[in-house]
């Protein structure tokens, strides 16, 4: 009898995503006045430029980062190697970062440097948490004025069903965030008319 049991079939789980409106208003939140605003947009900017999981924004190493052709090599699923690209304004507030960087390694109790080979920093010089991250991202959610529950995986989604707006092909978009499959890539777009979708250059979307 067991046998003839059907199983439900599991429902497809759908991330709640931003306009590009309403990430330039979570962008626009973030104040850069001091080193860890500074940080944070980087953060932001990262994210919305490449469509990283947070796992592999956490693990962001200097190394990784081709700061000439603004390109970040990303470890992935199944220790999977692609190359992510940054925007011109994530390729401005790394710059930033960068020259500030030093005050998250500063030890104040011995007054010396301490080193790390990742990007993203708290105050002790540790990397960054997956858990802080996502503190943060709900902070300037809230600072925004925005109401959605969005999550890092929201921000990806985002990411993706902006570049389709724009005309990216989705095959593209699939290499971009590390897909085996187009069909995951369709999950991540929220836009019906996938097949209209035209390749577009990826130095047209710098």
């Amino acid at each position: 009898l067991s046998q003839k049991i059907s199983v439900p079939k599991r429902e497809m789980r759908f991330y709640e995503f931003l306009s590009k409106e309403e990430l330039e208003k979570l962008l626009e939140s973030i104040p850069c006045n001091n080193e860890k605003g500074i940080r944070d947009r980087l953060i932001f900017e990262i994210f919305y430029s490449t469509g990283l999981r947070i796992s592999e924004l956490e693990n962001i190493k200097i190394k990784d980062i081709d700061f000439k052709n603004s390109e970040i090599r990303v470890l992935g699923k199944g220790r999977k190697e692609r190359i992510v690209f940054l925007t011109g304004e994530a390729e401005n507030f790394l710059a930033k970062y960068m020259k500030i960087r030093n005050y998250f390694l500063y030890d104040r109790k011995t007054g010396s440097y301490k080193s790390s080979e990742y990007l993203f920093l708290n105050t002790r010089g540790k990397k960054l948490s997956q858990r802080y991250i996502r503190k943060l991202l709900g902070k300037y959610l809230n600072a925004s004025d925005i109401k959605k529950h969005i999550s890092p995986h929201g921000l990806r989604h985002s990411f993706a069903t902006h570049l389709l707006e724009t005309g990216t092909d989705i095959r593209y978009i699939q290499q971009l965030m590390g897909h085996n499959s187009i069909k995951t890539t369709e999950k991540y777009t929220h836009i019906t008319d996938i097949s209209k979708s035209k390749i577009k250059s990826p130095l047209d979307l710098l």
